[in-house]
């Protein structure tokens, strides 16, 4: 008959056992006897339990629930309690039930006559040998627990997350650090940050989405097989459920793509261990032994010519002024000293250096209407320079130039104040109406240049006021022979009479009207290109000593200090913008998003953090799983298969608890039944 299990004292066999355990105890001949008898007794008694299974029909009163003393926590002990079969009608679970059925051998009464003919020994029990045959269950070994409102996994990822957060912030916006690291090492350090953010992200929102599945009515036990194998592509699976996996797989590329995009920035930081610097009157770097000037003139001058404007800086050197009268050539770095700057930048990395630096000025100061109609004016010039202009030209077509400058006698040259006249005689013009008068001098300026691996350019430059310089020897007194050297580029840089024979257009300014003709006097810098080029070339100090005064050569160059240069390093990074920080930004928002869901909205859900496949199966113990027979190799169903989590209570206590501690309850897997919903659990409630 069908029966729940007794207690100890209520079965005849294990008292039999205790009265003979020490008659049988130790002897080697009974293991045989016993295999014997439990192999035949054990095939006899299934036999007969089966067929009395399918002739009687079982109710769930007889549904065995208690717990025997010799099995702990209802595991079944084929060596204690041998009398007790599994049934198997009971077993396949088809019936309404999701409970064990165990059938009891024992004797009905003490008093009954048939009492010898229940009453075995311990060692004619069910054979151990055959697990599958036998119905055997191995003992509890699962942990019962509390769940957690806020899981201490989750707060550690969100702490990782954060930690990685700060690094990509930190490897973006503080230039100290993204200049140590460069653009290409950015590039590494916030991908790995990305993805370890990601591995973090994953595994919470895939949680978050099983709790939510336990808390939604209408889930599916496909749904749960989605996320625990994050397949997207899985049978039967909720759209909502579907697409996640899929944002988890997106996303981490969409990021890696992302990120790249910032490349082009820069980082700046000041150096402040330059050194000293040499500055004065040098050409760039290579062309220290060019001839008498005229190839580094044109090599400063022609991109003025090509593009003239104002306010503008040319080269390495050249400034001309707003004010359409004033253009300066300004002292730069001597080459030594320019390519130990150069020797510290790699691909791509820049310096700006800004010093207070001398220059070589020159205005247009013209003569008055009275002054140029006046003959006794241009004997006084003529006097003073001692000489009179060199003609050049030769009148062809009426076109002729001239530059007329001073002599201070000894063959010495004064450049501090040149004519240039360029006129045609068949317009009726000569030297003295279309003379333009410039006066050259020594002054100071600060000057800025952007430096490259392979180049300097001057970017700024600001001639200082009232900074004109008590020594002009150089412009005043130096046998540099500008005018008969210099004359014949007043033909090839006319700013007069070709001006404007072209029938294409200068380079289009930023208006893009087209300018046939030239508004910008480019006297000037030409009168000061020619200065530099003549005393670059004849008394600077890169060149050997010759016929040169040694004072003058000392004029040409001179230290500076490291505290009075400025040097500004910029090195290639990742463009700080804000649409780079919500890249950083998005994992941990997620990744607090869950945290918050799940423990103010999804607390109650009876699925915890801890959940998965083990989880899954303790919950399905005993319960009705025909739903799914036949997938056993295809892991495929042919319908959705609802699912529910129900909260049973229990009165069993663990170990060491006490009467008060009450309270361990069982969360039971329900599955096909439409309209049941999920159990909830309680704060401070242990579960198994």
């Amino acid at each position: 008959m069908v029966a729940r299990l007794g207690a100890d004292r209520g079965c005849p066999y294990c008292a039999w056992r205790r009265r003979h355990s020490r008659v049988w105890k130790n002897q080697w001949w009974c293991s045989l006897i016993l295999t014997a008898c439990r192999r035949f007794q054990s095939r006899r008694r299934y036999a007969m339990a089966e067929k009395e299974a399918n002739n009687s029909p079982m109710d769930s009163s007889t549904i065995c629930k208690a717990t025997h003393s010799h099995s702990q926590h209802g595991v079944f002990h084929p060596g204690a309690h041998s009398h007790h079969t599994w049934c198997p009608r009971a077993y396949n679970m088809s019936g309404p039930t999701n409970n064990a059925i165990f059938l009891y051998n024992g004797p009905p009464s003490r008093n009954s006559e048939s009492t010898k003919s229940h009453v075995r020994p311990y060692w004619s029990s069910v054979s151990i040998t055959n697990l599958s045959e036998e119905r055997l269950l191995s003992p509890s070994c699962g942990k019962p627990g509390a769940k957690e409102r806020v899981p201490r996994k989750d707060v550690y990822l969100v702490l990782i997350e954060l930690a990685c957060l700060a690094g990509g912030l930190l490897t973006v916006f503080y230039s100290r650090l993204a200049i140590f690291l460069g653009q290409i090492n950015q590039l590494i350090v916030i991908g790995f940050l990305l993805a370890v953010m990601s591995l973090c992200l994953e595994g919470q929102v895939l949680r978050t989405a099983l709790i939510h599945t336990a808390s939604r009515t209408g889930s599916t036990i496909q749904d749960l097989d989605a996320l625990l194998r994050k397949d997207p592509f899985a049978s039967k699976v909720h759209f909502a459920y579907r697409l996640l996996p899929l944002c988890l797989l997106g996303l981490p590329l969409l990021l890696s793509v992302g990120y790249k995009r910032f490349t082009g920035g820069q980082s700046m930081i000041q150096l402040k261990n330059g050194g000293d610097g040499f500055f004065g009157f040098s050409s760039t770097p290579g062309k220290q032994r060019i001839g008498d000037g005229l190839s580094i003139l044109s090599d400063v001058y022609v991109p003025f010519w090509i593009d003239p404007g104002l306010n503008r800086t040319y080269g390495f050197n050249m400034y001309v002024a707003p004010d359409n009268k004033t253009a300066a050539i300004v002292d730069s770095p001597f080459p030594a000293y320019l390519k130990s700057l150069q020797s510290t930048l790699l691909n791509g990395e820049t310096l700006t250096m800004s010093a207070m630096v001398n220059a070589t000025v020159s205005e247009m100061v013209n003569p008055t209407e009275a002054e140029r109609n006046s003959a006794d004016y241009w004997t006084a010039v003529e006097e003073d320079f001692d000489h009179d202009f060199a003609l050049n030209g030769g009148d062809v077509r009426g076109a002729n130039n001239a530059l007329w400058a001073g002599m201070s006698g000894n063959f010495l040259t004064n450049f501090s104040v040149m004519y240039f006249s360029s006129w045609n005689s068949t317009r009726n013009e000569s030297f003295t109406s279309e003379a333009i008068r410039t006066e050259q001098t020594r002054r100071m300026a600060q000057a800025t240049w952007l430096i490259t691996p392979s180049n300097i350019t001057l970017t700024e430059t600001a001639i200082i006021a009232n900074s004109v310089q008590g020594n002009q020897s150089l412009l005043q007194n130096n046998a540099i022979g500008l005018q008969e050297l210099f004359s014949t580029f007043l033909g090839e840089y006319d700013w007069h009479n070709r001006a404007s024979a072209f029938d294409f257009p200068y380079p289009a300014p930023d208006d893009g009207q087209l300018r046939y003709f030239q508004p910008v006097n480019t006297v000037p810098a030409l009168a000061a290109a020619m200065a530099w080029a003549r005393i670059t070339i004849l008394d600077t100090i890169d060149r050997p000593q010759g016929i040169q005064s040694p004072q003058l050569r000392a004029q040409t160059g001179y230290n500076k200090a490291a505290q009075d240069i400025v040097i500004f390093k910029y090195v290639p990074t990742l463009r700080r913008q804000a649409l780079l920080i919500a890249i950083l930004l998005l994992n941990p928002l997620i990744s607090l998003t869950c945290l918050l869901v799940k423990g103010l909205f999804l607390y109650e859900s009876p699925i915890g953090d801890q959940f998965n496949t083990i989880s899954l199966l303790a919950a399905a113990a005993g319960s009705d799983l025909s739903a799914m027979k036949g997938a056993s190799l295809s892991g495929e169903l042919s319908r959705e298969v609802k699912v529910a989590f129900n909260v049973e209570g229990r009165n069993t206590l663990l170990v060491g608890q006490a009467a008060a501690e009450r309270g361990i309850v069982q969360i039971v897997l329900a599955l096909d039944q439409p309209g049941q919903r999920h159990g909830k659990i309680r704060t401070g409630v242990i579960y198994c």
